[in-house]
């Protein structure tokens, strides 16, 4: 390309289209094309689900719901009552609901038999170990 000069396409763009084909011909090619096509199977689609919802006793709920800014996204732990391969029987707030298991994860609290608690020393000892006093 040079500065100044016209722009030319190269002339293999240009091929010559065939002839078309007349209505009744085009029609025709158009229901042999459409009798050929033939609907695909469906497949499953698998849902994710957090392994541990299986077996877990209590849920967090989504909240779906135009929320505060900085408020949390789950609501709960609740009970699980019923489950399904889509929806788990949940009891939320005295009542029975059922909840798509898109807006369930396992609740993953520590339960006191399990817990290690760290115990610190106390201010006491700190000071006579340190000898502040």
């Amino acid at each position: 390309m040079v500065f100044g000069t016209t722009l030319r396409i190269p002339s293999e763009f240009f091929v010559d289209a065939p002839q078309s084909p007349n209505e009744a011909e085009f029609v025709e090619n158009l229901r042999r094309a459409m009798r050929k096509i033939r609907p695909r199977e469906n497949r499953k689609h698998s849902i994710f689900m957090h392994r541990d919802l299986q077996t877990c006793k209590n849920v967090f709920v989504r909240n779906d719901s135009v929320r505060p800014l900085l408020s949390p996204p789950y609501e709960g732990p609740f009970a699980v009552i019923n489950r399904t391969d889509k929806y788990f029987k949940v009891k939320m707030r005295g009542r029975t609901v059922n909840i798509s298991v898109d807006r369930l994860k396992p609740p993953y609290t520590l339960e006191s038999s399990k817990a290690q608690l760290i115990r610190y020393p106390q201010p006491q000892l700190l000071r006579q170990f340190l000898r502040l006093e």
